[in-house]
């Protein structure tokens, strides 16, 4: 006695969905090294000096009350041109250095203008 079972047919792969995936992985990693690479700042370390080390010519303070450079209180719009001042007369190299409540934002638009000015950063823990 034969019994006979239904043949299955294969279905076709349809490609769509994998082109899909595809592309939205380009997608993605397209736009993840776009914004690596604009997230991207550079910072020196302050070393301990020694007896007739380098001492920087400017220190910068940032906490939650704003900035202080050199001792004395700047507002964020006069920054700019206090580093531009202090570089023309001299100054090459700076330590900042971070106190509690001071945002990563805030540490980053300094730091860009001491990069505007041409002045070295060091930063200090």
């Amino acid at each position: 006695m034969r019994i006979e079972s239904p043949v299955r047919r294969r279905r076709r792969l349809s490609m769509t969905s994998l082109i899909d995936v595809i592309f939205l992985l380009l997608l993605f990693f397209m736009l993840s090294s776009t914004f690596s690479r604009f997230a991207e700042i550079p910072l020196g370390a302050a070393g301990a000096g020694g007896s007739g080390g380098n001492v920087p010519d400017i220190f910068a303070t940032i906490a939650e009350d704003g900035v202080r450079i050199n001792g004395e209180a700047a507002e964020p719009t006069v920054i700019a041109e206090r580093l531009r001042a202090l570089s023309e007369a001299g100054a090459k190299s700076a330590t900042v250095l971070a106190r509690e409540g001071a945002t990563s934002q805030m540490l980053v638009d300094v730091l860009e203008k001491f990069r505007a000015a041409g002045i070295d950063v060091g930063l200090a823990r």
